[in-house]
């Protein structure tokens, strides 16, 4: 053809000469990747069985890690509670845990063997140490406070207070503390009050009583009973601590109307008839009287108004024999408190309180052998905070501080795994790239215009310098600059609606590289070679 130049059809082929060997490789690349799959698969499933297995292996020691937790936590709480408890037993006193020994033995032992652990036992010693009791006072005194406890339900360190109060008011010595606890377990038995109000209501009158030499039994008594018919604690003592006062200021006007009634409150000593007594008195006088208008006048008169509502109701549980009755069993009343205790506590539940106490003791005996290490790490921990409060107080003012670290070395590694994929990504898809020969594209210039736009350099998916475009580098890629190269990958290649008269220049540098101009009607591309 004249001049070099020649024309062709609109559609034209170009053959590759790289397709078959890339084939081939692109072939080993994906039986490479089927072989590698398979081995995951196998090795995924092996591994899946194996984490199945760690998991029923790791259950397995995070509940036996869960239970020992526990375990442990259980008794470091039972034995810092206890030891801390027996502690203040001594401090009361100023003495040493050496000096109290006889005191943790009996506690430890109590909490053994009774439905009371041996924390509550040493509680109720601090109690009775804080009455003043003695080390010998204490360990004669807590098992009948314990015993009266357990009979009446109530905790031991309450009772342990109520007998110690009673004790100091009425002057009495510690050796009289199972006394106590068994007057106030039985008369709380025998009538509505408990042994909690029974002190409230002691505490009242028991200054009183100690002046008029009048016994504790005969009080419970007393105050029992005017509970018993609806009086509240603190009532009830008060009104009975008034009735006793007023009786040692009657004044002569009163006296004789009372010796007209054949009520006599004195003794040839002066001082005043027993409580039992004098009640009685009460009951055979008041029938003499005109009605019993004349009769709440004559009590109201002796003994003032509050004093009056003791002394109407005392007179007639004297009448009807109900105080004597209560007055006896309460004289007699030793050995009470553990008698009841122990049919209580002749049940399963009692049973299982008894087992917890048991444990109880279990888990400070545990403590105890290991208090001297724990003791030191905690010591050690006081001592590096002492040691490293700069340090604290520095984290503290900026506690976010490590995580901005943290979210910089965490950016840092992913941006390095991106750029990791990113090559693994481009070294597959030119594999990918080279195989893939579309028969037929067919791209408009608009779409050619817009992809130039959106991907540049990189070009419209044929992939960047693959070997079956024959190795060129083109500044754009487009399909008409790929066509332009001569040898592309592409085996027919359709260009619509490109502008008329454009030209595209090839980039290989050698002579005679060809033109291709586009004709005005689209039709025809219109090569010039170098001739």
């Amino acid at each position: 053809m004249a001049g070099g130049r020649f024309k062709v059809s609109t559609i034209f082929r170009a053959i590759d000469k790289m397709s078959g060997p890339v084939a081939k490789m692109s072939g080993r690349v994906k039986k490479f990747g089927l072989s590698m799959g398979q081995n995951f698969n196998r090795v995924q499933k092996k591994v899946k069985k194996l984490g199945t297995a760690l998991l029923g292996v790791g259950a397995a020691f995070t509940g036996f890690a869960l239970i020992a937790g526990r375990a442990a936590m259980h008794v470091l709480k039972a034995g810092a509670e206890f030891e801390q408890a027996i502690t203040d037993v001594g401090a009361v006193g100023l003495k040493s845990r050496s000096e109290i020994a006889d005191l943790e033995k009996q506690a430890l032992e109590l909490g053994r063997t009774t439905k009371f652990t041996a924390t509550e036992s040493a509680r109720a010693m601090e109690i009775l140490a804080k009455a003043g009791f003695k080390n010998q006072e204490i360990l004669a005194a807590t098992p009948a406070v314990l015993a009266a406890a357990a009979a009446a339900g109530v905790e031991m360190a309450t009772v342990a207070d109520v007998v110690a109060s009673s004790l100091k008011g009425f002057g009495l010595e510690a050796q009289h503390a199972g006394d106590i606890a068994d007057m106030l377990a039985l008369a709380s038995s025998r009538t509505n009050s408990t042994i909690v109000t029974l002190g409230e209501s002691l505490r009242n009158v028991s200054a009183t009583a100690k002046q008029l030499n009048v016994p504790i039994a005969d009080a419970i008594t007393g105050v029992a009973l005017l509970q018993d018919v609806g009086l509240d604690a603190s009532v009830a003592g008060s009104s009975l601590n008034t009735m006793m006062t007023k009786l040692g200021t009657i004044t002569p006007t009163v006296e004789k109307k009372l010796k007209k009634l054949g009520i006599s409150i004195k003794d040839d000593a002066g001082n005043m008839r027993a409580l039992p007594d004098v009640l009685g008195q009460f009951a055979e006088g008041a029938k003499d009287t005109e009605g019993n208008l004349e009769r709440i006048g004559l009590f109201a008169e002796m003994v003032g108004l509050r004093g009056a509502k003791a002394a109407l109701v005392l007179k007639d549980m004297a009448e009807s024999g109900r105080f004597k009755e209560l007055n006896d069993e309460i004289a007699k009343a030793r050995g009470s408190a553990e008698a009841m205790a122990a049919i209580r506590m002749d049940t399963l539940t009692g049973d299982m309180t008894k087992l917890g106490s048991a444990i109880e003791g279990l888990k400070i005996d545990v403590f105890k052998n290991a208090n001297g290490e724990l003791r030191q790490i905690v010591q050690n921990m006081t001592n590096w905070i002492a040691a490293n409060r700069v340090l604290i107080v520095a984290m503290a003012s900026d506690p976010f501080g490590w995580l901005r670290e943290a979210q910089n070395l965490i950016e840092n590694a992913l941006f390095s795994f991106g750029r990791l994929a990113d090559k693994i990504n481009n070294f597959f898809g030119s594999f990918s790239g080279s195989n893939f020969v579309p028969k037929k594209t067919v791209l408009s210039q608009e779409e050619i215009d817009a992809q130039r736009a959106t991907q540049g350099a990189r070009g419209l998916g044929f992939g960047t310098g693959a070997p079956g475009l024959g190795g060129l580098q083109p500044e754009v890629q487009s399909p008409v600059e790929r066509a332009a190269k001569g040898d592309g990958a592409v085996d027919e290649l359709l260009i619509k609606g490109a502008p008329s008269g454009s030209e595209v220049k090839s980039k290989r540098k050698r002579p005679g590289s060809p033109r291709i101009r586009l004709p005005a009607s689209g039709g025809e591309f219109m090569f010039s070679g170098g001739g």
